[in-house]
């Protein structure tokens, strides 16, 4: 894996590890119109959206620790967040930018899967620009409906999770 993918713990946000995911962010985030820097910014710090960042891999070996550059070995962002329906709960990847998602994006996609797993969702979305569309076909088990991406996840007993979910 030329890229380390981490899910940045809220004890370990910092303002400058915001700036920079923002930074990358901010051509997603302010695409819709729906949300600006500064309430993704307060999703991220209330811990309603999860920080993912991508590392470089060789920027991280070539610096001593302490001395990480966040300009350079940041190439990505993304956050996610849980959506609770009425008879599911999904992981949703919310914004995405930055660089490299050819060399990361499989291995993003693998540690979603298992941490949407070990969250007990039903599945993961993705709402977002076509290019989403063409990335997550190759991963099988995703259908487009305009730009919104879907996936669900096998269940040993569906209607036994229905039941949870209602109660």
């Amino acid at each position: 894996m030329k890229h380390h993918i981490s899910l940045i713990p809220e004890r370990l946000l910092s303002p400058e590890i915001i700036d920079r995911a923002i930074e990358l962010m901010r051509p997603a985030i302010e695409e819709t119109g729906r949300y600006t820097t500064g309430s993704v910014t307060g999703d991220i710090i209330s811990g309603r959206h999860h920080l993912w960042l991508i590392l470089s891999e060789r920027v991280l070996k070539e610096q001593a620790i302490g001395d990480f550059n966040l300009e350079t070995g940041v190439v990505a962002a993304f956050t996610t967040c849980f959506e609770l329906y009425p008879t599911k709960k999904m992981l949703r990847w919310c914004f995405l930018g930055g660089t490299g998602m050819d060399d990361w994006g499989k291995d993003a996609h693998q540690i979603l899967m298992d941490f949407a797993k070990a969250n007990a969702c039903d599945g993961m979305e993705v709402s977002g620009r076509r290019g989403w569309k063409r990335f997550l076909k190759s991963f099988g088990g995703w259908k487009a409906d305009t730009v919104i991406c879907e996936m669900f996840f096998p269940l040993a007993d569906p209607k036994e999770k229905r039941d949870e979910m209602a109660a």
